[in-house]
């Protein structure tokens, strides 16, 4: 798994903070007179060249997902939505915190309801080795390396915690439970789905149904 992956969502926050601390440590020129100073503070911030964050969060919020369950599979499905990439949430993270907060909250709210919509007994759990496959669909292919940290927030809001996500499904996601994992994507109309899959024998190959079938299934979409 690519070590990009490993941010805990503390030290997610941890980040944030810092370039926080950091903006806020930036003196005044000292050629500044009040007048120069005082209009720096009030100037508005131009628009970033490079992130344009709210056709993603816009996708996300209208997307419908599907989730699809078995006692050692689950498979969570998003028609329409789309996720922000590594280097694009760094760039959030520099000019517009706020968005970042609002992308994970929003998330978290989309797979809370997709675990709510099925029977709580229905739902697998993993605390032993598994297999990931990441499926994304969208207008461009994007960097393999930079595929996986974009379905690390994802993977968070599946993390089981006894009082903020009773629901989650995953007991850590270290290397001994993600222990292999498959990058699936195509050119087409925005679509993500995470499947996680139990290994039953760690030796034996991978042989899993493509995650992608999903969409093209007869199923509840909400």
């Amino acid at each position: 798994m690519s070590q990009s992956l490993k941010y805990t969502e503390q030290e997610f926050d941890l980040l944030i903070k810092n370039i926080k601390s950091k903006k806020s440590a930036i003196p005044d020129s000292p050629t500044d007179t009040p007048d120069k100073a005082s209009a720096k503070k009030t100037k508005p911030l131009k628009k970033r060249q490079g992130v344009s964050a709210e056709p993603i969060i816009n996708a996300l919020t209208n997307a419908k997902y599907a989730i699809e369950v078995s006692p050692n599979s689950i498979t969570i499905a998003f028609d329409g939505a789309r996720l922000f990439s590594l280097n694009e949430l760094f760039a959030l993270l520099q000019y517009r915190p706020y968005i970042v907060f609002q992308y994970k909250k929003l998330l978290k709210l989309k797979v809370l309801q997709a675990l709510q919509s099925i029977p709580k007994e229905t739902l697998p759990y993993f605390n032993s080795p598994c297999h990931l496959t990441f499926f994304r669909s969208g207008s461009k292919l994007i960097d393999l390396d930079n595929f996986s940290p974009m379905f690390k927030v994802l993977l968070d809001m599946l993390k089981h915690d006894k009082t903020k996500n009773p629901l989650g499904v995953i007991a850590d996601d270290n290397p001994n439970i993600f222990f292999s994992e498959t990058k699936v994507q195509t050119i087409g109309r925005h679509k993500i789905a995470l499947k996680i899959e139990r290994i039953m024998n760690p030796a034996s190959i991978i042989t899993t149904t493509p995650v992608e079938t999903l969409f093209s299934k007869e199923i509840l979409w909400h």
